[in-house]
């Protein structure tokens, strides 16, 4: 699964590439008594709509891990998170960074101690899309790799075990613009992550949050 993520991810900047690099070129004609002579102009890059974006917010994830849910009695879990947005006018690249902490002092049998956590870090780098569906709203979609970091404590035979390893991500939302320079946004995602000693410590994410910086056009 993680290599066809792999190859469909770089079509996707392949394509975000050839599209992200397109320049307008105008055509003028001077024609005198002997000779006709074309003209072509190339405009700027920046004629290309790229503008920088600070996104700040937070997700919940939804894990289904028995052994953590019960331990903690919850399979809800909120991780502020940030991130940076480069666009152009069609494609773009998402550069966000999360973590959380979960802990728990019941003193039950699922724990060698009398207390467990659970801590994770995430860095993603995701292929972003936006889509203007009117002056107020706009559609996002985005898909990528990133790096997880897990660390646990207390619980059951692992006493304190930690797995971080390349995890896929894909998510979609909406943006709503409240003025030219600020949008609030949320967005409904699934980061994929296993551990084959810890089991799944991935899941569905609901994100929401405000943008700072031009909204799409």
């Amino acid at each position: 699964m993680t290599k066809k993520a792999i190859g469909i991810l770089f079509l996707l900047f392949y394509v975000a590439i050839a599209t992200y690099g397109q320049t307008d070129t105008s055509k003028s004609k001077r024609t005198d008594s002997t000779n006709t002579t074309s003209t072509y102009t190339i405009k700027p890059s920046t004629s290309q709509g790229e503008i920088g974006r600070f996104k700040i917010g937070a997700g919940v994830l939804f894990l289904r891990n028995p052994m953590i849910n019960n331990a903690l009695q919850t399979q809800s879990f909120l991780a502020p998170n940030i991130a940076l947005e480069f666009k152009g006018k069609r494609f773009g690249v998402s550069i966000d960074l999360g973590y959380f902490k979960a802990e728990s002092t019941l003193d039950t049998t699922i724990y060698n101690v009398g207390k467990g956590s659970l801590t994770q870090f995430f860095a993603n780098a995701s292929l972003l899309q936006t889509l203007p569906l009117n002056s107020n709203m706009s559609f996002r979609g985005a898909a990528g790799l990133g790096y997880i970091i897990n660390d646990v404590n207390g619980f059951g035979s692992f006493g304190s075990s930690g797995d971080s390893g390349l995890n896929l991500n894909l998510s979609a939302g909406l943006e709503f613009h409240t003025a030219s320079s600020f949008s609030y946004f949320i967005e409904l995602g699934y980061r994929h992550f296993r551990s084959s000693d810890l089991g799944q410590l991935g899941g569905i994410t609901l994100s929401f949050g405000f943008i700072i910086g031009p909204k799409p056009k």
